[in-house]
C-alpha cells in the first residue's frame, strides 16, 4: 500500500472525461495541482454513487483550491460512461464535472494497493496528493461504510498551511483554528490555551 510522504505512483490510463468524451488522463499532467484520487468498489452499486455525487459538490471548491479530482474503479470507461448518463433517480451519478477512470485490468488499484482481498475490487481509498506528486494523506474504508467526502477540503488546508509556515495541525484542526509548533514548548502552549 503507498503510504503518506512516498510518491504517488505514475499511472496514464482512458477515462471517460468531464464533459463525457473518452480521453486520456495522466497523473503527471497534475503536476502543480492537489490531486484527490479516489476510489470505488463497482459502478451502478449502492454506496458508490452518493461518495461521487457528494465528490461532485466539491468541485468548484477544490479547483478555487487548486486541486482535481480523479475517481476511479476497475470498470472500464464504458461502464463509466452508462453509469454517468443514468439519471441520479434512477441510480445514476449524472454529468459528474471530473474524469472517471478506466483501471479495468486493476493495474492503478493494485499500484496503490488498496484492493479487498477478499472481493477482488477497490476498496474506498482516498488519497491526496501534493502538488509535487507526494502522497500526503490516505484513508481507506470498508465497501460498506461511505466517506466524508468534505474531509479532503480540510486536509488540502492543513497541507497548505503546514508547508508554507512549518507548524503542524493539531486534531479537529481547520483554517480558522490555530496550529502549533513542532516543539515541546509548542505542544505545552497549545494545550494549555486550547484542551486545558
Amino acid at each position: 500500500m503507498v503510504l503518506p510522504g512516498e510518491q504517488a505512483p505514475q499511472f496514464k490510463c482512458e477515462a471517460v472525461m468531464a464533459d463525457g468524451s473518452f480521453g486520456t488522463v495522466d497523473l503527471a499532467d497534475y503536476k502543480g495541482k492537489y490531486v484527490v484520487l479516489f476510489f470505488w468498489p463497482y459502478d451502478f452499486t449502492f454506496v458508490c454513487p452518493t461518495e461521487i455525487i457528494e465528490y461532485n459538490k466539491l468541485h468548484k471548491e477544490l479547483k478555487e483550491k487548486n486541486a482535481v479530482i480523479l475517481g476511479c474503479s476497475c470498470d472500464s470507461k464504458f461502464v463509466h460512461a452508462a453509469w454517468r448518463n443514468t439519471e441520479i433517480k434512477n441510480g445514476g451519478i449524472g454529468k459528474v464535472d471530473f474524469p472517471l477512470l478506466d483501471d479495468h485490468r486493476g493495474e492503478i488499484v493494485d499500484a496503490f494497493g488498496c484492493r479487498d482481498k477478499v472481493e477482488g475490487v477497490p476498496l474506498r481509498a482516498t488519497y491526496i496528493i501534493n502538488p509535487d506528486q507526494t502522497v500526503r494523506h490516505v484513508e481507506i474504508s470498508d465497501l460498506s461504510i461511505g466517506r466524508l467526502t468534505s474531509s479532503v477540503v480540510r486536509v488540502i488546508e492543513a497541507d497548505k498551511h503546514v508547508t508554507k509556515h512549518g507548524e503542524v495541525c493539531p486534531a479537529n484542526w481547520n483554517k480558522d483554528k490555530q496550529s502549533m509548533k513542532p516543539t515541546r514548548e509548542g505542544v505545552q502552549e497549545y494545550l494549555t490555551k486550547h484542551l486545558v
